[in-house]
């Protein structure tokens, strides 16, 4: 059964590409092309996002991340009076002045090359600061926008996801589908449902960084993810709502972007039958995985 789903989920996806081309040839339109695409930079500890009531922001090409949350998980303390912020971690020190590029790291005079702010209450620093003066690795990744603080293990997905639900209470939104429901051969007993921020997890060897809605030329709306998926085949998405709706999406190859080790799948919302990302209540993701996994639709 898993092979026939297999081959079905395929034989879609090449149709659907196909069906594409041909069209474009058919009325001398242009392809769509990915114009947009909204994905906030997060920070994450030890390959875990860091919670933050602010989001990071870069200005300039300067990643600023709020200092408080990551000092929490660097177990280092912070003390602020007034407009000059000591973060202190071991014999390690940074001094720094909202408003000011200057700066003293372990004792050395530095200039930022911008400076701390306040948003909403909360202190945000350059990146730099965390760098240099914790002596913590840190690494900006422009393709997944993620701040990464520590190692870079990715868990899988069994390792950090939420205690798993009885299947019964999803079956209605896959009424006339039921086959969706099998993995290798037998039927799927539980559902999984995470919420956004559990990504990045791996599964069957492949890393899911992150989604997130992207738009295109012509104005239709997309999910992006970030993944190592690659291949003619890639991981379908599904989205279930209310009056028992269902639809499938695949990624047309025509969309899609390699960059280095990280590909970039895209799969149309609305462009095809007039569905609309708000009436999801879950995304869900066909994997190689014995529950079946939906994320609570954070675009609803």
């Amino acid at each position: 059964m898993k092979k026939r789903m297999i081959s079905t989920i395929t034989a879609a996806a090449v149709l659907l590409t196909s069906f594409a081309l041909v069209q474009h040839k058919a009325t001398a339109s242009p392809l769509p092309k990915i114009v947009s695409s909204d994905m906030p930079i997060a920070v994450l500890y030890n390959a875990r996002k860091i919670s933050s009531d602010v989001s990071p922001k870069m200005i300039d090409g300067t990643v600023l991340v709020p200092i408080r949350f990551v000092a929490e998980k660097l177990k280092a303390t912070i003390d602020l009076k007034g407009k000059d912020i000591t973060v202190k971690k071991g014999t390690k020190t940074i001094k720094l002045t909202i408003g000011s590029k200057a700066a003293v790291i372990n004792g050395k005079s530095t200039t930022l090359l911008q400076a701390a702010m306040v948003e909403k209450g909360r202190t945000l620093v350059p990146l730099r600061v965390i760098s240099e003066g914790l002596a913590v690795k840190v690494e900006w990744d422009a393709v997944t926008r993620f701040v990464w603080i520590g190692n870079k293990d990715i868990p899988e997905l069994k390792d950090v996801a939420p205690k798993t639900k009885d299947i019964k209470d999803y079956m209605n939104y896959f009424k006339g589908n039921e086959g969706e429901l099998q993995f290798e051969g037998r039927n799927k007993t539980t559902a999984t449902i995470i919420a956004n921020d559990l990504f990045p997890f791996q599964v069957d060897g492949r890393v899911f960084y992150r989604l997130d809605l992207a738009k295109s030329d012509k104005g239709n709306i997309y999910i992006k993810v970030v993944t190592t998926d690659k291949g003619i085949m890639v991981t379908p998405l599904f989205f279930l709502g209310p009056d028992n709706l269902y639809r499938t999406r695949n990624s047309p190859a025509y969309l899609r972007e390699t960059v280095g080790s990280i590909r970039l799948n895209y799969y149309p919302v609305d462009a095809r039958d007039s569905y609309k990302i708000n009436m999801a209540k879950y995304v869900g993701l066909y994997l190689s995985y014995d529950s079946l996994v939906l994320m609570n639709n954070p675009w609803r």
